[in-house]
């Protein structure tokens, strides 16, 4: 920044700077692995997607009507579902259960992002108006993709605790346990393989690391006090996002695991 002006990057910086990715797909492919492509294809095409969210949000921001506002979070809630289901193994389940699976963490990640984001919005950052394109969809970007990682990895690791220990299950439903009783031990190893991250972010978040949001902010002329704030804030948002999206991924599992009357399906 010089004298208050904020420094510009054109198509040619941007430019020297696929360098960087150049030479990272460079390493990878001395190393005979396939990592050197995917790194290429997967930079352009996560440029080629800022470019158009870029131009998306400056149609937003001009529109500011909250319809326009509830589109945005409606395709972003959209496509965090159908990323978080792409993590999934297919080959455990059918093409309708897929189907179902999409829904279901739509559902949670969308539940888990807009509760979260109502009341930050709500009682918080209070701005007018409360759909405000400038807070509304960053702050909801940021909280839906932590859900999305988060909830894609209770489910998967629920699914894998209770095959894993069908035994054990199946003995406590012999017994008189409901579902949710006969995998409590798989249902807490999910939330806490889930939680990881989030604790890790905790332990490192100012001292290892420096988020993209503070970052973000600072390049562009705020006080550093005031990235800090609102990073601190988002920091508090994930808490709430990765429990309630967990904890529905994890019911919504046991109801693809279990049948009507409360006995386990077979792989």
């Amino acid at each position: 920044m010089i004298e208050g002006k904020i420094l510009e990057l054109g198509i040619v910086d941007l430019s020297f700077g696929f360098v960087m990715v150049l030479f990272a797909a460079g390493i990878g492919a001395f190393n005979r692995s396939a990592l050197g492509k995917q790194i290429i294809f997967g930079a352009v095409r996560a440029a080629i997607q800022l470019m158009i969210v870029g131009y998306l949000l400056e149609y937003i921001f001009g529109v500011r009507g909250p319809w326009a506002v509830g589109f945005m979070l409606v395709v972003m809630i959209f496509i965090a579902g159908r990323s978080a289901t792409a993590r999934i193994d297919k080959t455990q389940w059918t093409t309708d259960e897929m189907d179902l699976i999409h829904r279901y963490m739509a559902i949670s990640i969308g539940c888990a992002g807009l509760c979260t984001l109502l009341f930050v919005v709500g009682m918080v950052v209070r701005p007018e108006p409360a759909w405000n394109p400038r807070y509304t969809i960053p702050l909801a970007g940021m909280v839906i993709s932590y859900a999305m990682n988060s909830t894609a990895l209770a489910f998967e690791r629920y699914v894998k605790e209770v095959r894993d220990r069908r035994d054990m299950v199946e003995a406590a439903l012999a017994l008189g346990a409901e579902p949710w009783e006969a995998t409590e031990m798989e249902r807490a190893a999910a939330m806490s393989a889930a939680s990881i991250p989030l604790i890790n972010y905790f332990a490192t978040v100012g001292i290892v690391q420096l988020p993209g949001m503070m970052t973000g902010q600072i390049l562009s002329g705020e006080l550093p006090l005031t990235a800090v704030s609102y990073q601190i804030l988002v920091s508090f948002m994930l808490a709430p996002a990765m429990m309630i999206g967990c904890a529905m991924a994890v019911r919504y599992a046991r109801s693809l695991l279990f049948d009507e009357r409360g006995r386990l399906k077979q792989a």
